[in-house]
């Protein structure tokens, strides 16, 4: 879980780190992850354990929806009348940012739920047998939506530390910012795609 966490914050964390200070960057986020570790193996609490996780995660998510503003600050006024370029992208990228935050917290709250109330969703899945008793695995959807949010985050860092600046001329900026589909995968490709059609 915290590898899971500390992947895209630690690349967030480089997007706008100058390259001299970048190894002290990497040395702070292993070192987070390793001192998360031991706390984690020593107090062998699990609440301790989801709230670093927590914590972990809200940092990533803060600090994407930072990034995300402040390069659409640099937004000059002729793209945002135009509706095109940058402004539409970081729409999007926007919108990704919260689905990825929605799905970690959704994964957060079913494994909180697996954890308080396992013994009862236990019981109540050999009730209710295969296939529907899969429903009630909520640690297996924890597994499931939390890679597919840190998947979504890592899109996210992806896009918004895309080197080029996309101020170079109408049609380079809007080739540059179209996401063809299969660029990424599900959701996050058909979503992107979706998005861009909606506009």
């Amino acid at each position: 879980m915290f590898l899971a966490a500390m992947a895209p914050l630690y690349r967030l964390l480089l997007i706008n780190t100058p390259p001299n200070n970048q190894s002290r960057v990497t040395i702070y986020a292993v070192s987070t992850l390793l001192s998360c570790s031991a706390i984690h193996i020593y107090l062998d609490n699990i609440t301790v354990h989801g709230f670093i996780f927590a914590v972990m995660v809200l940092s990533a998510v803060l600090l994407a929806i930072r990034i995300v503003k402040s390069k659409n600050a640099g937004t000059d006024a002729s793209t945002q009348a135009s509706g095109a370029g940058k402004l539409e992208k970081y729409e999007i990228i926007s919108r990704l940012t919260g689905a990825g935050a929605g799905l970690f917290v959704l994964a957060y709250f079913f494994w909180l739920i697996d954890v308080g109330f396992c013994r009862q969703l236990d019981n109540l899945r050999r009730q209710v047998g295969l296939p529907w008793g899969l429903l009630l695995e909520l640690h297996g959807w924890w597994h499931v939506l939390s890679g597919i949010a840190a998947y979504m985050v890592l899109v996210v860092v992806d896009l918004t530390s895309d080197k080029e600046d996309c101020s170079c001329g109408e049609d380079n900026r809007n080739k540059h910012w179209e996401v063809t589909k299969g660029q990424y995968s599900w959701p996050v490709g058909p979503m992107i795609c979706q998005l861009q059609q909606s506009k």
